[in-house]
C-alpha cells in the first residue's frame, strides 16, 4: 500500500513540476529516482493520517507563496508543509458523487471482462478503500483484510461519508462497521 501511495505522490509531484516549469518527467523508474525514499516517507505519513498523497502534493504546490519558486521533494515532508495541509472534509453530496463515479468505473472495468472482487482487491485500481469494502453485495473478508486499515481512517475522518453510507444502506453499513472495527477480534466481532 505504501508503494502505491508513494507512486501517487511521485506522479503528482512531477505533474506539478512539468505543468509549472515546463520540465520533462523523469525517465527513471520510481525506485531508481534519488528522491524515492522521501516519497516512501511521505506515503507512510499520508497513510497514517488518512490523507490522499496526490491531493497533499497538489495542495502543497498550491500553497507556495511564489509560483516561480520550486518546491523541492524534501520540502514535501517538512513540518511546516505538513501542518499547513488541510484535507477537505467530504460532504454527503461530494461522497454521493464519488460513489457514483466509482460505480461507473467499476461497471466499465467489469464490461472489459474483469472480476469484481479482484478489481476491488487490487491496489492498481483507483477506488477509495471505503468503497472497496462497502460496495460488494456480500462482505468480502479478503477485501476487508487488505483494506480495513485505510477504510477505517477514511470513514473516521468524514462525518459526511458516515452519513452517506448509513443512508445508502443502513443494514450493510452496520455490517461493514462491525466488520471493520471488530475484524481483528478473535471472536469474529461477536461482543
Amino acid at each position: 500500500m505504501a508503494i502505491t501511495n508513494a507512486e501517487a505522490a511521485f506522479d503528482a509531484y512531477f505533474e506539478e513540476q512539468c505543468a509549472r516549469f515546463g520540465t520533462k518527467p523523469p525517465v527513471q523508474t520510481y525506485e531508481r529516482n534519488r528522491n524515492w525514499p522521501v516519497f516512501l516517507q511521505l506515503a507512510l505519513i499520508c497513510s497514517a493520517r488518512g490523507w490522499d498523497p496526490a491531493d497533499y502534493v497538489h495542495k502543497t504546490f498550491g500553497n507556495e507563496k511564489r509560483s516561480s519558486e520550486c518546491l523541492l521533494v524534501k520540502d514535501l515532508v517538512s513540518r511546516q508543509n505538513l501542518e499547513a495541509y488541510k484535507p477537505e472534509s467530504k460532504t454527503k453530496s461530494n461522497v454521493a458523487d464519488e460513489y457514483r463515479q466509482c460505480v461507473s468505473l467499476l461497471i466499465q472495468y467489469l464490461s472489459e471482462g474483469n472480476h469484481e472482487s479482484s478489481l476491488l482487491l487490487s491496489p492498481m485500481t483507483p477506488f477509495p478503500a471505503w468503497f472497496r469494502v462497502f460496495y460488494p453485495e456480500e462482505l468480502d473478508t479478503d477485501i476487508i483484510d487488505a483494506w480495513s486499515g485505510i477504510a477505517k481512517r477514511e470513514i473516521s475522518s468524514s462525518s459526511g461519508l458516515i452519513e452517506f453510507l448509513n443512508g445508502l444502506d443502513h443494514e450493510k453499513w452496520e455490517k461493514v462497521k462491525k466488520a471493520l472495527w471488530f475484524f481483528d477480534d478473535p471472536k469474529g466481532g461477536i461482543e
